[in-house]
């Protein structure tokens, strides 16, 4: 179990939970009850992913 000295940092934690490991993983039903990541892999918006014309798409997401 872990002890915080203050609120603010189990906060910060609880925060960093949920958008870093949570969100990412968790099936939306606005996108076809997938993962965001899982979403973003199959409309090739992942980072790095490249259109039929080569560049480069932005990603829509923000998750890792």
């Amino acid at each position: 179990m872990l002890d915080y000295l203050t609120l603010d940092q189990a906060k910060a934690d609880v925060f960093d939970y949920i958008e870093r490991f949570y969100t990412p993983k968790r099936r939306h039903s606005t996108i076809g009850y997938s993962s965001p990541v899982d979403f973003e892999m199959q409309a090739g918006l992942a980072q790095g992913a490249v259109n039929k014309t080569g560049s480069k798409l932005n990603r829509l997401f923000l998750y890792r």
